[in-house]
């Protein structure tokens, strides 16, 4: 069964999530660039609320935009993300927000982690989401435990305290 989809494979997704018109379907994204605790702790928390969920996963070139950079290729995250049992979905997401996503999915249920709330959720996300009655669930995994970027901005910290060296992985 596939799993992983890209963005201009999402009429293939629409059609799998359709022969399951019963299933509440819930739809949440991330990075994930790279993975770690709180994106498995959001996933346990998102599939409890729902019948099956969809992981929007940002690309390469989404994350470049966001951070400047890309850890892990869209291809190794969407790997590692499918064979979690929490997900039964992803789909490429290659826009900065998930309002494409939400406009062309059959979902009943948006759900965003710990760092999310009224407040700060998209208003473009916002507005589709009430729109086709899409049910938004804040707090997912509770509060934001691990960040991607400070993850990676301690590991080039003491990467350089340790002078490690770039290209050979070495002490010098």
């Amino acid at each position: 069964m596939k799993r992983i989809f890209l963005y201009n494979e999402i009429n293939e997704l629409i059609d799998e999530i359709n022969k399951y018109p019963s299933i509440n379907w819930g739809l949440t994204g991330m990075h994930a660039n790279p993975i770690h605790k709180g994106h498995i702790d959001l996933l346990a928390d998102t599939h409890a609320k729902t019948g099956a969920l969809i992981v929007a996963l940002n690309n390469d070139e989404s994350s470049i935009r966001k951070h400047g950079y890309s850890f892990m290729s869209f291809e190794n995250r969407a790997a590692i993300l499918s064979s979690i049992a929490y997900v039964d979905y992803v789909i490429e997401n290659p826009f900065d927000t998930t309002q494409a996503l939400l406009s062309a999915l059959p979902i009943n249920v948006y759900l965003k982690g710990g760092d999310v709330d009224e407040t700060n959720l998209h208003p473009g996300e916002a507005a589709i989401c009430k729109g086709k009655n899409i049910k938004i669930i804040y707090g997912m995994g509770g509060s934001k435990t691990a960040s991607s970027s400070n993850f990676l901005n301690n590991y080039y910290a003491w990467r350089l305290d340790k002078n490690f060296h770039i290209m050979t992985g070495c002490e010098e």
